[in-house]
C-alpha cells in the first residue's frame, strides 16, 4: 500500500507566485491546508477545488506535516511562525517548515536554528520565474539542506517545479544564490531602462532585439516601452529594491564588493521615493527618463492592476 502524500499548510497562498504554487500541490494529491488573512479570491478558488480553511496559523500548522511559507520578506516569516498564535504554537515535532520567499540569508539561519531547537525541520527555497510560470507548475526552486532532508521535501517542490537543485548542505545557501540571482536582475533590469532612456532622448528606435542582447526578459521588460504595460514582469519595485538591500548586507557579509549592485540600487530607491514601489519592474525606464528628463520620462504609467 502506497504511503499517503503528506499535508501541506500554505502560507501566502493569496499572492501572484503563491496561488499557482498551492494550485499545483492540490492537484498532484496533498491536502492543502489555508489561512486566509488578505487575497479571498484567490482562496475560493483553491477551496473550491478542495483546499481545507483554518482560523489562525496555529490551526494551520497543527494540522500539517509540511509548511509552505510565500512571503514578502523576512519580517513577515518571523512573524507567521514565531508571532502570538502562529505556526511554530500548533506545530507537531517533526513539522517541515519550507521558506520559498527571498529572505536574508542570516535570518534563515537564525529561523533554522529556533525551529531545531522545538523539534521541528527547516529548508530554504527560494524561487525563480515567474507568476505565470507558477501558474504552469513550471518555477525553478533553488533548495539548501541537508540531503536527507532534500529528498524528503522535493516531491513537495516538484508539484509546482520544472526544475529542484539542491543548492548545498547549508541553510541560508539558497537564499544566497537567490540574492545573488536577483542582483543581475536588477543590473540589467538599469542598464535597460538608461538605455531606453537614452534612445528616446536621441530620437531613435531602440533595435537591441536584433542584436545580441537580446533575450525573454529583455522581451518582457521592453512591452513597457512598447506596449505601455507592466505586465510583461510582475515584480513589485518594492520587493526588488528590498532584495538589492539585503544583497548589498550579504555582499558586506562575504566581503565582496559590489559597485554595480549599488548603482541599480540607487535607481529603485529613488523608484520608490516617487512613488513606484508597488508598481512592476517594468515601469523603470519611465523612472529613468524622469531622473533626466527624458521623453521616456514621459512614458504612460500603465500602473499595473
Amino acid at each position: 500500500m502506497a504511503a499517503s502524500k503528506p499535508a501541506v499548510g500554505f502560507v501566502g497562498a493569496g499572492g501572484l507566485m503563491g496561488r499557482g504554487m498551492a494550485r499545483h500541490i492540490l492537484k498532484n494529491g496533498h491536502g492543502l491546508r489555508l489561512c486566509v488573512h488578505r487575497n479571498r479570491s484567490a482562496a475560493e478558488e483553491l477551496l473550491a477545488q478542495g483546499a481545507a480553511e483554518d482560523g489562525s496559523l496555529r490551526e494551520l500548522a497543527a494540522a500539517s506535516d509540511v509548511v509552505i511559507l510565500c512571503v514578502t520578506d523576512s519580517d513577515a516569516v518571523e512573524q507567521a511562525v514565531f508571532g502570538a498564535d502562529g505556526l511554530l504554537a500548533g506545530a507537531k515535532p517533526g513539522t517541515v517548515f519550507i521558506d520559498t520567499g527571498t529572505s536574508r540569508p542570516d535570518r534563515s539561519r537564525a529561523v533554522n536554528e529556533r525551529l531545531r531547537a522545538a523539534g521541528m525541520l527547516y529548508a530554504d527555497a527560494p524561487l525563480s520565474r515567474s507568476p505565470a510560470k507558477a501558474e504552469e507548475g513550471a518555477l525553478v526552486s533553488f533548495v539548501s539542506c541537508e540531503t536527507e532532508l532534500f529528498e524528503r521535501v522535493e516531491p513537495v517542490l516538484a508539484c509546482y517545479s520544472e526544475i529542484v537543485l539542491h543548492i548545498g548542505e547549508r541553510v541560508g545557501q539558497a537564499h544566497q544564490l537567490k540574492l545573488i540571482n536577483n542582483s543581475i536582475s536588477a543590473a540589467y533590469i538599469g542598464c535597460w531602462s538608461e538605455a531606453y532612456s537614452a534612445c528616446m532622448a536621441a530620437g531613435i528606435a531602440p533595435v537591441v532585439s536584433a542584436a545580441g542582447m537580446n533575450c525573454l526578459n529583455f522581451q518582457n521588460y521592453s512591452r513597457f516601452v512598447l506596449e505601455h504595460t507592466q505586465e510583461g514582469h510582475k515584480f513589485a519595485v518594492k520587493n526588488l529594491h528590498k532584495d538589492m538591500n539585503y544583497f548589498q548586507d550579504l555582499a558586506r557579509e562575504l566581503g565582496v564588493s559590489a559597485p554595480i549592485a549599488d548603482a541599480a540600487l540607487q535607481l529603485l530607491r529613488v523608484a520608490v521615493a516617487r512613488g513606484y514601489g508597488e508598481d512592476f519592474a517594468p515601469v523603470l525606464p519611465k523612472v529613468a527618463g524622469e531622473i533626466s528628463g527624458t521623453p521616456a520620462g514621459e512614458l504612460p504609467r500603465a500602473k499595473a492592476g
